[in-house]
């Protein structure tokens, strides 16, 4: 027995509610929200399998805090800490690289020949075409997740194809429902027109059949469980909604290139 009071959701999501004031939300997706007795919010983001950090132990950190100086501190995974102070000042200081003790030996190639290598904080480049159109370069931890989504939602649809002008090249096109806004993924569709129950509806007499049949269900009490153990039957298995044509799709289209050769990045 404790004094907390715990929350759980159907999705998997818990509160927890001390007696002293704090408060921790952890969410179905592996993220945290803590509010301590202080005020003081920090928020643990879902970690990211696919990106590969400096320092997997340590975990992304958001802290904001309305009555210190600093207001908003985050440490990321590789260690740096980003400062914004209640002024309008900020300060980075760099992750110290001797917390780093297990360096592969391809890491420490890397560092002899003097190629950067970039972990989180990648920079992103941009082709711009003649044709006003434009391309922007990612690697595979930038769209893992995004493709991974896509290929289990039921409603998405992948396609891949190998470029015929290109070798080796392939084209990945996705095709998901549109959505008008970010808030529409919140709202649930009616599951009918109406919110009168269908035996009392209005019926139309010109469709109505000459004669019609009751269909006799399980007796009663059979299909809620036996003794005390009411609700413990088995539940059949729910049938999965037929996904519908939506009105207007979502096109996003990539190419994937073959990963480049050691060989190749020493020319």
């Amino acid at each position: 027995m404790t004094s907390e009071n715990l929350t759980i959701f159907g999705n998997g999501t818990t509160v927890n509610i001390f007696p002293d004031g704090y408060y921790m939300l952890h969410h179905y997706d592996g993220g945290r929200l803590e509010i301590d007795t202080e005020g003081i919010l920090t928020y643990f983001p879902r970690p990211v399998k696919n990106m590969e950090q400096l320092l997997p132990e340590r975990e992304i950190r958001y802290m904001f805090c309305h009555n210190a100086d600093v207001t908003v501190e985050t440490v990321d995974s590789d260690g740096n800490v980003f400062n914004v102070r209640n002024n309008g000042d900020f300060s980075v200081i760099p992750a110290n690289t001797d917390d780093i003790s297990d360096v592969s030996s391809e890491d420490q190639l890397r560092m002899d020949r003097k190629i950067t290598v970039f972990k989180e904080h990648a920079p992103r480049f941009f082709v711009v075409h003649a044709d006003g159109s434009g391309t922007e370069l990612l690697r595979y931890q930038d769209i893992a997740e995004y493709l991974t989504s896509a290929e289990q939602s039921p409603a998405t649809a992948v396609l891949r194809d190998e470029l015929p002008d290109f070798p080796g090249v392939v084209g990945i096109t996705i095709l998901k429902p549109y959505l008008s806004g970010p808030s529409e993924r919140w709202l649930k569709k009616y599951d009918q027109e109406s919110i009168i129950p269908p035996g009392i509806r209005c019926r139309d007499l010109n469709t109505l059949p000459s004669k019609e049949f009751k269909k006799p269900g399980p007796r009663f009490g059979t299909n809620v469980g036996q003794g005390l153990n009411v609700g413990g039957a088995v539940k059949t298995s729910v049938r999965i909604p037929i996904v519908k044509c939506p009105n207007m799709l979502e096109l996003r289209q990539l190419v994937q290139y073959k990963p480049m050769s050691d060989s190749l990045r020493t020319v």
